[in-house]
């Protein structure tokens, strides 16, 4: 019996601070993430203060923004239920390379490879329509100034390293802030307080 009690006690020491350890982690991870949210707030509030919107403008962009944003998640949605159809056969894989050696066959890599590529083409396509129904609603509701901040609010060739900034227009650069800033989900739930 004392033996019996002896061995949970050490298990017990030996578990609780493995436990203790979990628990802490994902609180820090929590913690961590809820922190770094509110910095991409207030980096959106750094772009979005200077704007000046008034109520009646958010009126009028905030409902094109939720449209975008849901055609964005039916989007995530079809990839999410495409890579579920392929699961079965992705862990089947996986396992004939652990279990038995096997390199990936070229059919799988190739299909896998196709599917990602047609992702990514998708993802461009939804992003180029979500920039320009926000772009199309911007230049009818914000003022001349309101469009300037925003084309001269963020640098070019920090989102791509190539570009000719000499070159772009007003428009190219509004559309690097709408990409940026104005389709950041840190953007959304700061527009939506600014708006009440």
């Amino acid at each position: 019996m004392i033996n019996r009690i002896a061995v949970f006690a050490i298990a017990s020491m030996l578990v609780l601070p493995c436990t203790f350890a979990r628990a802490v982690q994902e609180d820090t991870g929590q913690k961590s993430d809820e922190i770094m949210s509110k910095i991409f707030k207030l980096d959106m509030m750094n772009f979005l203060l200077p704007l000046a919107m008034k109520k009646e403008q958010y009126a009028k962009v905030l409902p094109v923004l939720e449209k975008v944003r849901r055609d964005t998640k039916l989007s995530v949605e079809a990839e999410a239920q495409t890579l579920r159809a392929e699961e079965a056969e992705i862990d089947a894989a996986i396992k004939d390379c652990f279990d038995k050696g096997l390199v990936p066959k070229k059919e799988l890599r190739d299909k896998l490879g196709k599917m990602l590529r047609d992702f990514s083409i998708k993802r461009q396509a939804q992003i180029a329509k979500n920039i320009d129904a926000m772009y199309n609603v911007l230049k009818d509701v914000w003022t001349p100034t309101q469009m300037k901040i925003a084309s001269e609010s963020l640098n070019p060739k920090d989102y791509d390293s190539d570009a000719k900034v000499e070159e772009m227009t007003e428009e190219d650069k509004s559309r690097i802030f709408i990409r940026e800033i104005m389709l950041n989900p840190a953007a959304y739930e700061v527009m939506v307080k600014l708006s009440m």
